[in-house]
């Protein structure tokens, strides 16, 4: 099968042409189209054919491969679908040599052996893996060359000279060069590396073997280029696959045509511009016949191991190769740090930084309350930054500073690791990119703000499953890019080594201190340490110095969710099985194809589907054991140490308080129990306050009643409608996940639960609420400037409790203003002008200004068949109790309440009633769009040549502000946001609307609230993109008394700038 190969480029070379070698992902982009696409490619002029074997991680590729590959993961094919696609490919006349490509777990899955007999039986001619260098390959290269299947080696622009002879000396048919550090892709307007003649022709001194060049070929002149660069073959992938996403219907035929376009088929071939080195393969150095664990130095490695990289069968540097020679580099300073005692002079002066020794410290009441064995905490949580991250972040500062790099990239999790490197980034001057999964994000706010306030780029993650492994994918794609600059700060004991080792030695002081203590307050061993193990940094930290202490059991708690007999947990060592990510042989959570699967966990930092390999040897050798704490008992762990010792834990090391109090009930009560509290539980209270009211709190019968109100008397009777207005919206609308948290902080907001789930109009204009000032009459007869033809309509507020409801939930283009405080009291509902059906409303005066049509009771409960809603007076009922009062359910007291009782008075409460019916029907009716058509808004706001003024798109502001006319472009999308502002809060938007062309619309009001700053501070933490407008807002709020509250809460992080 090698023989096609080499035949292949042979006859390319004969014709003075480099080969065109193509890629797809097979399965992409549906199962059923991947046949007709390989003999597309062949027909358009390919030679050899690459099929991209799926991989949920493929952490060396770019977006477009990455789409590629979760799309066919979605359509469920895997390694046996590509083979099948190699056999019918082949069936119907493919004739052009097929390379399998990818990354080795689903090899691994499923059997190394098998997997490449059947690709020799299905017709494909050879193998590229991404993360599998040779030194890692030795059993696979062996199973190739007993098939006759190719083992196509990489080399990078950052492979070493020494390597490069080597992984000359093992190809067989052919070697991909990589044009470019980073990750697979292609651009049009982007030039090819001018280094790649310089590349290619260090190759050319050690190997006549064809060079087949990848990463970033778009088009013919960039095919010309690579080709003209001395190559004998030319990688288009990402591209094509661009070329698939967009092709429509017919996707074979589009292919086909790009090919042709790309090789020039049919039309005169160019003159090659360099002369390509003649001569045959040689040979292929013989793999050697060793141990597949030790053979990497029969190869003769162009560098040495200098550290043991492997626990047994676990470990290894399973990696893109451009990552190789770097992670030498790293190996070896290592290695000197290790040996030089000046090194570890600089790390313990940083001791009084990091607040070491941390303290051992008698659980006493915890212990008595188990009635087993003394319990101990070991104090991580007390170190600077909050965790035993801080550990290992001043470690590998050190270690880049040694080895010359300034760019520190970084993965979190929880948070603590991302606080920790960007607390050690701060220190000494780096710059600090921190990767975190778009989940994480989410419920570690609080620490991502921590980050950024440390000067750290925090980077959310939003593909997988938006945690932690994929923000390690991330990290590491931007790691492969960046090598001359970047070290990639390691968080945990996982990846390609020498990282879990890196990690180790820098935590083992957990441990050492462990040790001492002991033997200083008890004179002896633990007799067990416990630990919380997630990729396991702070459970090998603790573990190390007791492994040859056969006389200390070693106990790491993994996350076990919702229960490992569910899908949703973390218990990786208790579940898994043995296959390579991120770099590394250990246990994994995956599918029987090799694909990694979702993982979950209440806490962040356990969240993960791998674990450090030397807890998978660890666990293999029977020298840890590994247990399995459930989010709820680690909400029950959290509730013990809070409760009985006042020290409130982080949910990761909750994990480790369950399970040592399991293991000390077992003990006596002589017997010493230490256990690592890995860090402090601040960034998780927000958290649990948020799950406590739901199920938790009645299945851990735990009731914390939280009331974060504003200060006394804030809110201003006129604003009972704003209150409650913006409390529906978090329960009725899609809105973003900062504006959740805003109000998750004020749950005596909250919209009740009970209420029917919202039914939406469908529109095809949008509509737009607007809050009018207590003064609104005195401004303008018609400050809407409504489009022309649209007619008002008043209601009487005694009737309007179900009324408005009706028709605002049966009309699809409604526009409504109220002016409260009024003595009128009376909302105005602005309908399309020609509307005269009746709505639903038996009102005369609403019959009288719509039509001439009288109601009968039935069209109080009719069904609107257009829209699917069903709306009448038993609907409203179950909302407004008789009083017109809403009715929410408290759920700490048992009993109902009026949620405004206690912040307005009786009077303005009472008058508020019909707000209450009023906005429910708006806010269901999604009368509040985020994204109003443009061309609704044009014709509203009568856009005018040079752009809308202020003034002509809202309520008009009160009189020392009459006459600001600032332009506010017409945007293409514009959010809409409502609220009364105070005047001065008003000028501050005309700056921010004029830096973010008029994203946010304020609607004012001359009355200051506490509600008001509030909801002004949440759309900044939502729109201020740039530093200047940031300083502005904080700048402007500082001068106002009322905005204490908000300035508070965003220093606290609790709301979060991006």
């Amino acid at each position: 099968m090698t023989e096609l190969l080499k035949r292949t480029f042979a006859t390319k070379k004969a014709e003075g042409s480099a080969a065109f070698v193509t890629f797809v992902t097979g399965g992409y982009p549906t199962k059923d189209a991947t046949v007709d696409i390989l003999l597309a490619m062949e027909a358009g002029g390919a030679d050899v054919i690459e099929l991209g074997m799926p991989f949920s991680d493929p952490i060396a590729d770019g977006p477009a491969i990455q789409d590629s590959n979760t799309i066919a993961l979605n359509n469920d094919v895997g390694y046996e679908d590509c083979l099948q696609y190699v056999r019918d490919a082949r069936a119907k006349g493919l004739k052009a040599p097929v390379l399998l490509m990818g990354y080795y777990n689903p090899i691994i899955a499923y059997g190394e052996e098998k997997a490449v007999k059947d690709a020799r039986e299905a017709g494909a001619n050879g193998f590229i893996m991404v993360d599998l260098p040779p030194e890692e390959a030795i059993k696979f290269r062996e199973i190739c060359a007993k098939e006759d299947i190719s083992y196509v080696p990489l080399i990078a622009p950052s492979t070493s000279l020494a390597r490069i002879k080597f992984l000359a000396s093992i190809a067989d048919t052919f070697i991909y060069v990589v044009s470019k550090m980073g990750t697979t892709g292609s651009a049009a307007n982007i030039a090819i590396n001018t280094e790649l003649p310089a590349i290619i022709a260090r190759i050319r001194e050690y190997t006549p073997v064809p060079l087949a060049v990848g990463f970033g070929v778009a088009t013919r002149d960039q095919f010309e280029t690579v080709a003209n660069a001395g190559a004998d073959g030319v990688v288009v992938g990402s591209r094509l696959v661009s070329i698939i996403r967009d092709a429509g219907v017919d996707v074979p035929q589009a292919v086909k045509t790009y090919c042709a376009e790309l090789t020039a088929q049919g039309k005169p071939k160019p003159a090659p511009q360099v002369q390509r080195p003649a001569g045959d393969v040689s040979p292929a150095l013989p793999v050697p016949e060793a141990d597949p664990l030790g053979a990497a130095s029969a190869l003769k490695v162009s560098e040495p191991i200098v550290l043991p990289a492997r626990f047994g069968a676990f470990g290894g540097q399973y990696v893109p190769e451009a990552l190789v020679d770097c992670l030498v580099e790293l190996e070896a300073a290592h290695k000197a740090a290790l040996a030089d005692p000046k090194f570890w002079a600089e790390f313990e002066g940083f001791y009084g930084y990091m607040n070491r020794p941390s303290k051992l410290y008698l659980a006493e009441r915890l212990s008595e309350a188990t009635g087993g064995a003394r319990i101990w905490f070991k104090r991580e949580d007390l170190n600077h930054t909050g965790s035993h991250k801080i550990n290992n972040a001043i470690g590998q500062i050190l270690l880049a500073r040694r080895i010359g790099k300034k760019r520190i990239i970084a993965e979190t999790g929880a948070g603590q690791h991302g606080v920790a490197t960007a607390t050690v980034c701060a220190r000494f001057g780096m710059e600090c990119v921190v990767y975190m999964g778009a989940e994480d994000v989410r419920r570690q706010a609080l620490n991502v703000f921590r980050m950024r306030m440390l000067g750290a780029q925090v980077i959310p993650v939003s593909s997988g499953s938006k945690t932690l492994k994929d923000a390690i994918n991330e990290a590491m794609r931007d790691w492969v890019t960046n090598l001359s600059t970047t070290h990639y700060l390691v968080g945990s004991a996982i990846g390609p080594h020498p990282f879990p080792t890196i990690v180790r030695d820098f935590q083992r002081i957990i441990g050492r201190e462990i040790k001492s203590q002991m033997a200083e307050m008890r004179g002896k061993l633990p007799d067990v340490v416990v630990a919380c193990v997630g990729g396991g940094s702070n459970a090998i930290g603790t573990f190390y110095d007791f492994i040859n202490e056969p006389g200390v059991r070693l106990i790491g708690v993994e996350a076990g969710g919702e229960g490992v007999n569910t899908n949703h947990h973390s218990a990786t060592l208790a579940l898994g099985v043995p296959g390579v990510l991120h770099g590394v042989r250990t246990y994994l959570l995956q599918s029987p194809s090799g694909q990694i699967i979702e993982t979950h966990s209440i806490s962040a930092g356990l969240d993960y589907p791998g674990v450090g390999p030397e807890h998978a040897w660890l666990k293999d050798s029977g020298r840890a054991e590994y247990i399995v704490a459930t989010d709820e008992e680690a909400l029950r762990g959290f509730r013990m140490c809070t409760q009985l010792e006042g020290i409130i834990p982080a949910l990761e090391s909750s994990h480790a308080v369950w399970g040592a109090v399991q293991i000390a009930k077992t003990l006596p009560k002589d017997q010493d129990v230490v256990m690592c509290l890995s860090g402090r539980g601040d960034k998780d209270v927000e958290q649990i306050s948020e799950l406590l009211p739901g199920k938790w709190a009645e299945k851990l019968d735990w009731h914390i009643q939280l009331i974060l109100g504003l200060d006394p008397l804030e809110i201003h009777p006129d604003h009972a409608c704003n209150l409650i207005l913006f409390t529906a919206m978090t329960s009725l609308i899609p809105i973003p996940a900062p504006v959740k948290k805003f109000f998750s902080l004020f749950p005596i907001y909250r919209y009740p639960e009970n209420l029917p789930p919202p039914t939406p109009l469908t529109t095809t204009q949008g509509a737009v609420l607007l809050i009018a000032p207590p003064d609104y009459a005195q401004h303008a007869s018609d400050p809407l400037n409504l489009p022309p033809g649209a007619s008002h309509l008043s209601i009487d507020p005694e009737s309007l409790r179900w009324q408005a409801y009706i028709a605002l939930r049966r009309v699809p283009d409604v526009h409504v203003s109220w002016a409260v405080g009024l003595e009128s009291g009376l909302p105005k509902l602005v309908l399309p002008a020609g509307m005269r059906r009746p709505l639903g409303v038996d009102m005369d005066s609403l019959n009288e200004s719509l039509g001439d049509d009288e109601l009968d009771e039935d069209d109080k409960t009719d069904i609107n068949e257009k829209d699917g809603v069903q709306v009448g007076i038993q609907s409203v009922r179950e909302v407004i109790d008789p009083a017109g009062i809403p009715v929410w359910a408290d759920s700490i007291q048992g009993r109902s309440v009026d949620p405004l009782e206690g912040f307005i008075n009786a009077e303005a409460r009472n008058e508020s009633r019909a707000w209450v019916a009023l906005l429910e029907g708006v806010v269901r009716s999604v009368l509040l769009l985020v994204a109003p058509p443009p061309s609704f808004l044009e014709s509203l706001l009568r856009p005018k040549p040079v752009g809308v003024t202020l003034q002509s798109t809202m309520t008009p502001p009160p009189a020392p502000l009459a006459g600001v006319s600032t332009p506010l472009p017409l945007p293409q999308s514009p959010r809409v946001y409502t609220t009364a502002l105070n005047i001065e809060f008003r000028e501050a938007m005309h700056a921010l609307d004029n830096r973010l062309g008029g994203d946010v619309w304020f609607l004012g009001s001359s009355e200051p609230t506490g509600l008001d700053a509030l909801v002004f501070a949440y759309i900044h933490c939502l729109t201020c993109t740039s530093d200047e407008v940031r300083r502005e807002v904080t700048q402007r709020g500082n001068l106002y008394q009322w905005h204490r509250r908000v300035k508070r809460l965003v220093e606290d992080g609790l709301l979060p700038l991006h």
